[in-house]
């Protein structure tokens, strides 16, 4: 399900726990809500990329490269939300869902990103290098973890599964 769809299904009491990336989540307080895994997002670029030899660039550094956008998870949103706090926008050169044309994108050398370490591989299906550099300004975290219906009685199933996703995930 789409994570609308789990939050509106969590709010009837259709279903009983989700699992969603909570930094996409409308009005978190309207749940209870446990992080299972915290991952920083950090710039991925090819090695010979000019911004691979800064330590830490800035928005501002990689908003001067194109910029290869990720479209699935709600990860447009997620990274204009961001860019604009910062009075920023990304140089968006080319938009995809799929996360191996973006790695192979990169990798070539045809636009930058910013992504989840969760979802970094330091390798493109072609064989060529990626790599990933922390960010100066302070982008956030990206959070997945569950969430349910705020004062609601779990069920022994839903409360097994709940327990056993916070020991799994080690939070």
């Amino acid at each position: 399900m789409e994570r609308v769809d789990i939050e509106r299904t969590v709010m009837s009491g259709e279903i009983e726990i989700g699992v969603v990336i909570l930094s996409n989540v409308e009005k978190p307080a309207r749940f209870g809500r446990q992080v299972l895994m915290r991952s920083r997002r950090q710039l991925w670029v090819a090695p010979s990329h000019p911004l691979a030899q800064m330590d830490a660039p800035s928005l501002k550094d990689i908003a001067a490269h194109p910029y290869i956008l990720i479209t699935v998870d709600e990860g447009e949103q997620s990274a204009l939300r961001y860019w604009s706090r910062k009075g920023l926008a990304p140089n968006i050169a080319f938009r995809t869902s799929s996360m191996e044309a973006l790695r192979g994108l990169v990798a070539h050398g045809f636009g930058v990103t910013v992504l989840s370490d969760m979802v970094f591989r330091p390798w493109s299906l072609e064989g060529k290098r990626l790599e990933a550099r922390p960010i100066l300004d302070a982008v956030p975290h990206m959070d997945a973890g569950m969430l349910w219906r705020k004062g609601a009685q779990l069920s022994d199933p839903a409360t097994a599964l709940q327990q056993f996703l916070i020991h799994a995930c080690g939070t």
